[in-house]
């Protein structure tokens, strides 16, 4: 697979995911099993669900932005096999690493949001 390939398949991702992103951070998604952050904070209440899906979206909308920029480092790098090789190897391993990065900042958010919330009502 060239890197241009694998620089196309990053640009859908990111399309994908800014797309995913939008009616999150815009509260339109209501509670449900299926899209949104479904950690069992996020079911407390329809507050919840909002609140923690717009800041996931958020990170999703950030997570997106990053794809881009290495989905445009691929295009961007000559085509030296070299460069193609490292582009290659490491373009996935950004991507998983920031994916895994945004999942446990949004799992600590949920926690602490969760606390809170419960803090506040007693």
């Amino acid at each position: 697979m060239s890197h241009f390939t694998l620089s196309f398949i990053f640009l859908g991702l990111a399309i994908l995911t800014t797309i995913l992103s939008i009616p999150l951070i815009l509260r339109r998604i209501p509670m449900n099993r299926f899209y949104g952050v479904r950690f069992p904070e996020a079911y407390h209440s329809d507050e919840n669900w909002f609140d923690l899906n717009e800041y996931g979206g958020r990170l999703l909308l950030g997570a997106s932005i990053v794809i881009y920029l290495v989905a445009f480092a691929g295009f961007a790098i000559p085509t030296d096999y070299e460069f193609r090789l490292v582009y290659s190897l490491a373009a996935p391993g950004v991507i998983i690493a920031m994916l895994i990065f945004m999942t446990v900042k949004l799992l600590f958010y949920a926690r602490f949001y969760g606390k809170n919330k419960k803090g506040q009502s007693t």
